[in-house]
């Protein structure tokens, strides 16, 4: 009876072990999916502020903006958001100069980006 219960104990701890390595594997993961996203976040909301306040006709801010687009883009795990954060970039890379007027849209884009974001879990 006593080795029945020694063993019954053993694999009772192994279990534990087991599940303890998976929930631990669990909670890394989640904490870094969001420090993913609070980065994608924070990258997002630097880039609607460098277009909100900043003259987009001056280089240095769409440097700013087309920059911190693609971080964003590098830090989105949300299939939807990524395509437009990658969709923003290269207009804003390859057409920047014809895109200077279109500010708002880039607002508006990077807005609902946001927005998105952050009520997605």
């Amino acid at each position: 009876m006593k080795t029945y219960k020694k063993i019954f104990i053993g694999i009772a701890v192994i279990l534990l072990i087991a599940v303890s390595f998976f929930v631990g594997s669990y909670i890394k993961e989640q904490e870094y999916y969001n420090e993913r996203k609070e980065k994608c976040l924070n990258f997002v909301s630097i880039a609607l502020e460098a277009v909100e306040n900043g003259d987009v006709s001056d280089p240095d801010v769409m440097k700013n903006l087309i920059s911190n687009t693609y971080a964003a883009y590098e830090y989105c795990d949300f299939p939807i958001f990524t395509e437009q954060l990658y969709d923003l970039w290269a207009v804003l890379a390859f057409e920047g100069e014809s895109y200077i007027a279109l500010q708002d849209i880039a607002i508006n884009e990077l807005e609902n980006i946001l927005t998105g974001i952050k009520i997605s879990n």
